[in-house]
């Protein structure tokens, strides 16, 4: 029994080493090295032309899968403990959270619980939004500054708010066109 209390502190100090260096090397200004340790290191699924913003945090290796010409913020936060999914030309500013865990209110031991986060194609998601554990954001979804994503958001709606609240939609065609965001770079 003792063996294997040493087992998993030293499974879980590896773990934590290789979160710490993940979260280094998300500090350099070298897009290509942050991509690549994205891919290999963190074991990430990324697509084409994406842009990883530095300083950009990870709470674990793991459970996220980026779609192609996305472009994450600096300073964002992905807690991919219980798997994140974001689409194609998704657009994070900066100081985005997006999570995958939570804590459950019912629980008498206040436990941990994971539930996947789903964020669709052509999402754009403003400077200091958070997306909650298990929130989807259809494809289209413009959610505001420092709004809060809970639950399933519809499809082209512009949220804002905490909770997020629907303000309007936009246009559906409006988006179907878009370019790579590329910034190699930084």
């Amino acid at each position: 029994m003792r063996e294997n209390g040493i087992v998993g502190e030293l499974r879980r100090f590896a773990v934590e080493t290789r979160v710490a260096f993940a979260n280094f090397v998300l500090r350099i200004p070298i897009q290509r090295l942050r991509n690549l340790s994205a891919r290999t290191l963190m074991r990430w699924v990324v697509g084409r032309d994406v842009v990883i913003g530095r300083w950009t945090f990870v709470s674990d290796l793991g459970g996220i899968e980026i779609g192609d010409n996305t472009n994450i913020g600096y300073h964002s936060h992905l807690d991919g403990r219980g798997k994140i999914k974001i689409g194609s030309y998704v657009d994070m500013a900066p100081f985005v959270t997006i999570h995958s865990g939570d804590h459950d209110p019912n629980d008498p031991d206040h436990g941990t619980r994971y539930r996947p986060t789903t964020i669709g194609d052509r999402v754009w998601l403003c400077t200091g939004a958070t997306v909650m554990s298990g929130a989807v954001l259809k494809d289209g979804v413009v959610l505001g500054a420092k709004a809060v994503a809970f639950g399933v958001l519809e499809e082209n709606g512009i949220y804002a708010g905490n909770p997020a609240k629907l303000i309007k939609h936009r246009d559906p065609g409006g988006q179907k066109n878009l370019k790579p965001y590329r910034r190699y770079w930084i």
